[in-house]
C-alpha cells in the first residue's frame, strides 16, 4: 500500500516537473526570448531541438498523469498541472532568461528521476 502511494506521489511530481520544464523550454525558444539571448542567426538546429524537447516534456507529463489516473481521468490532474506550470513559467520568463534555463534543466532532471523511481516502485 505505501509503495503505491509513494509511486503515485512520484508520478505526480514527475508530471508537474515535466510540465514546468516543457513550458520553460517552449517559452525560451519563442522569437523574442531567443533574440534576447543573442542566438538569433546562430544555431537554428538547437532551437528546434529545444522546442522538440519541450513538446516531449509536455507529452511525458500527460503520460505520467495517465499512469496516475486510469480509465481516462488523467486529463483532470494534467490540466491542473499545466495551469500551475504555465504560471511558474510566466514568472520565470519575465525575470532573467538564465535563471529560467537553469530551472528548466533542473526540473527536467527531477521529472526523469521521479518518473524512473515511480516505475521501479510500481513494476519492480
Amino acid at each position: 500500500m505505501t509503495a503505491q502511494v509513494l509511486a503515485a506521489a512520484l508520478l505526480g511530481m514527475a508530471a508537474f516537473a515535466a510540465a514546468v520544464g516543457g513550458f520553460l523550454a517552449l517559452g525560451l525558444t519563442t522569437e523574442r526570448h531567443w533574440q534576447e539571448a543573442g542566438k538569433v542567426g546562430r544555431r537554428p538546429r538547437l532551437r528546434r531541438c529545444v522546442q522538440a524537447l519541450g513538446a516531449l516534456a509536455l507529452i511525458a507529463s500527460l503520460l505520467c498523469c495517465a499512469a496516475l489516473r486510469r480509465n481516462g481521468y488523467g486529463f483532470v490532474p494534467w490540466i491542473a498541472f499545466l495551469t500551475a506550470a504555465v504560471w511558474i513559467a510566466i514568472g520565470l520568463l519575465s525575470q532573467t532568461r538564465l535563471n529560467a534555463a537553469r530551472v528548466a534543466r533542473l526540473v527536467g532532471m527531477l521529472a526523469a528521476a521521479s518518473c524512473m523511481a515511480a516505475l521501479v516502485l510500481r513494476f519492480g
